[in-house]
């Protein structure tokens, strides 16, 4: 697992975090938080996915390249939960059923976190990024002390992936 702070510049991040949490950004009412039709209600905006961008604000996510090392891009996904009384965590799951990396990018800070198998909690502390192996069950959560919990996903394919280093 890599943790990485200050990620973007601060004017960048300033500028992506005020339009994605401002009134103008396109969120949609996604059905379900972990699963379809799981009960839960977030909003969401597609950035990438089946290939292809599917957001006019694709160019929002072309800065993390470098971080992430990415030969290809599985699906590119912002989630927006709004506050609750206390915190709630999500169930535990993977986002694709075959070998990938997650990458999570924190858009603000707030008491929520993401939350994996063996225990550990990364804090939502926003322009933070941290980058694991898709194969590890974590879970995200609600926040109780800001108006909104955002997040942008990354499921991807690393570069090694193709030169045959991380196959099994």
């Amino acid at each position: 697992m890599k943790i990485i702070d200050d990620v973007l510049p601060k004017p960048v991040f300033r500028e992506m975090r005020d339009f994605m949490l401002g009134k103008d950004f396109p969120w949609y009412l996604g059905d379900g938080i972990v699963y379809p039709n799981d009960g839960g209600r977030q909003l969401v905006h597609l950035f990438y996915a089946n290939q292809m961008p599917m957001s006019n604000h694709f160019d929002f996510i072309v800065p993390f390249q470098k971080y992430l090392n990415a030969a290809a891009l599985l699906r590119v996904k912002a989630n927006l939960l709004l506050k609750t009384h206390e915190i709630i965590e999500h169930e535990m799951h993977v986002d694709q059923d075959i070998k990938c990396k997650v990458a999570v990018y924190y858009l603000n800070t707030n008491n929520g976190y993401t939350g994996f198998e063996d225990g550990t909690k990364i804090e939502s502390k926003e322009n933070r990024l941290v980058i694991f192996d898709g194969e590890i069950m974590h879970h995200g959560t609600t926040c109780s002390d800001a108006d909104v919990r955002a997040v942008i996903n990354f499921n991807f394919f690393e570069a090694d992936y193709f030169r045959g280093v991380n196959k099994k």
